[in-house]
């Protein structure tokens, strides 16, 4: 039987699926694209610098709304990408000059309402909220000299704004843009909550819901699976010297040293933010300062190793 305040709460709380449409307009992969989500009233257009003479004839140019410039990293950041965030009334006037005046990007992404109905006001809320973003997240080099303010908004369009910002980061990702993507750190179950005798690998518990720790002489720290990576969480260290270790994982280190995220203090070597590894291989040399294995140095609470735990996953 129907009940109205259990069901109406359960639908409230269980995450539903969204449909993204991506319309190929030269019905190639690397040409134009527009991207819609369903529910919202914006769009994205994204474009390669060679199609710009045929993009800003477009409609979505000629509106009020933010842009995203990316591109390579020439300089001396270890950081791969170059990034750009800017707002306009009319965002072809913008890009024109970007066109004639900026270099490194090879890919401009448009953000608009398909009624024009974004302000000055608006435009520049999401254009602060974005690099504010690109900044929490350190992954790529932002070219914008000055982070504006968020203000001139009443609580209601703070809402809708807040609103807009959130497609546009859920879109990003999908475009193949991931350097707006914060870290993010999954809920832990509890520990032994998990039968991984009777785990199936169809439910929805897998191991991104589980806390990892590794545990040696001189190093610790905590980790989970990500949708993307391995998460190492802050607070984790190890020695400041490194032992026997691949290049590319020395290389992930001194990247890590570099950009703040590791800081050397005497001889230990601490992780100061919440970090994306490639494998749980990689996050445990780079906190060890040594080769290590991450099927094996990682263990859970009881101690089942990462390993055994995905392996256990896999079986019926």
């Amino acid at each position: 039987m129907f009940n109205p305040t259990h069901d109406w709460f359960v639908s409230m709380t269980i995450a539903r699926g969204r449909t993204i449409k991506i319309f190929l307009i030269d019905a190639t992969s690397s040409g134009m694209r527009l991207t819609e989500a369903s529910g919202w009233t914006g769009s994205c257009l994204d474009f390669s610098r060679p199609d710009y003479p045929r993009a800003r004839e477009r409609l979505e140019v000629c509106r009020s709304g933010v842009y995203i410039l990316v591109g390579p990293n020439d300089g001396p950041s270890s950081k791969s990408n170059k990034v750009y965030v800017g707002e306009a009334d009319m965002i072809k006037t913008r890009l024109d000059l970007h066109q004639k005046e900026k270099e490194f990007w090879n890919r401009a992404f448009v953000f608009s309402n398909k009624d024009n109905s974004l302000n000055k006001a608006h435009v520049r809320y999401l254009e602060a909220a974005l690099i504010n973003r690109l900044q929490d997240v350190n992954r790529a080099e932002i070219d914008n000299s000055t982070s504006p303010e968020q203000r001139g908004l009443s609580e209601s369009e703070v809402a809708d704004m807040q609103s807009f910002l959130d497609e546009i980061l859920l879109l990003l990702p999908v475009l193949g843009v991931h350097d707006f993507d914060l870290v993010s750190v999954p809920p832990v179950a509890s520990p032994g909550s998990v039968d991984l005798e009777r785990t199936d690998v169809n439910s929805s518990t897998t191991t991104v819901n589980l806390r990892f720790k590794l545990n040696e002489k001189k190093a610790y720290a905590e980790g989970r699976d990500g949708t993307q990576g391995f998460i190492v969480s802050k607070g984790a260290y190890g020695p400041a010297t490194v032992g026997v270790m691949t290049p590319s994982y020395n290389s992930i280190r001194g990247a890590l040293i570099e950009d703040g995220s590791i800081l050397i203090e005497g001889d230990q070597a601490d992780l100061v933010r919440d970090t994306l590894f490639g494998s749980p291989s990689a996050a445990a040399s780079v906190v060890t300062g040594g080769s290590r294995n991450g099927m094996t140095s990682w263990k859970d609470d009881s101690g089942r190793t990462l390993g055994a735990i995905r392996n256990s996953l896999a079986e019926d």
